[in-house]
């Protein structure tokens, strides 16, 4: 009768433990935060500002240990007169990325010649 009791009282521990290990992996896959469909500002084929807004456009990712990576997407207006992407950073504008989440210098945004532009901005 005793070894019953300890087999059903071991396998009771046996699903608390499974219950509560669970639980703590939910709470754990929580602390990733994930954005979409906000608008951006972002800078054209000439270098001037465009916004870009709408569904799918944009996208934040931040982790549970910080680190967050925007992305937009859009049309802007094209600079015809080149022939290769045009490649903005902070290094060849002096400008900040300003995300939900912070302001980083790490950041690039390439806008093809027919106007079809992605930028990334990085903080850790």
């Amino acid at each position: 009768m005793k070894a019953r009791i300890m087999i059903s009282l071991l396998a009771l521990l046996a699903i608390f433990a499974l219950i509560l290990t669970n639980k703590v992996w939910a709470e754990e896959a929580k602390k990733v935060t994930i954005l979409t469909d906000f608008g951006c500002g972002m800078l054209d084929g000439n270098g001037g500002f465009a916004m870009v807004s709408g569904q799918n456009r944009a996208m934040s990712i931040t982790t549970r240990d910080g680190k967050s990576m925007l992305t937009c997407r859009g049309n802007v207006a094209p600079n015809f007169s080149m022939k290769k992407p045009a490649v903005y950073n902070f290094a060849n504008t002096g400008i900040e990325c300003f995300t939900l989440f912070g302001v980083t210098r790490e950041w690039q945004e390439v806008v093809s010649p027919s106007g079809e532009a992605i930028l990334q901005c990085r903080i850790k």
